[in-house]
């Protein structure tokens, strides 16, 4: 349970470094208050076995903007809501699936044994 809890806490600070850095660089030429807001009202919390993650509603709908690119195809033009969730979701799911090495369950046992 432990090196779940641990799985979990690491990708919440990997999560919120990289999304933060993301929105900071996506939307500070374009609107500040709104990057401020983006900055201070988004909430990360990982407990035991769970990582939840609230943000305005509106940074999902920034996802699914798209413009015309020259070549007349759609594209999207901020990928800061869906790209990262996803992201970490499958970061996770590799992370104990393949994390839980030979090396960390005897690490486990020696800690359940103290």
């Amino acid at each position: 349970m432990k090196f779940i809890e641990q799985s979990i806490k690491h990708e919440c600070d990997k999560f919120k470094k990289n999304h933060t850095v993301t929105i900071m660089r996506k939307f500070y030429d374009s609107d500040r208050s709104q990057t401020n807001h983006l900055a201070t009202t988004r909430t990360y919390v990982a407990s035991a076995n769970k990582l939840t993650f609230t943000a305005p509603i509106y940074l999902r709908f920034q996802d699914m903007r798209k413009t015309l690119t020259k070549s007349g195809r759609m594209r999207p033009v901020t990928k800061v809501y869906n790209t990262y969730v996803y992201g970490i979701y499958y970061s996770l799911v590799d992370t104990l699936m393949f994390g839980l090495t030979e090396e960390v369950r005897l690490q486990i046992k020696s800690q359940w044994q103290k």
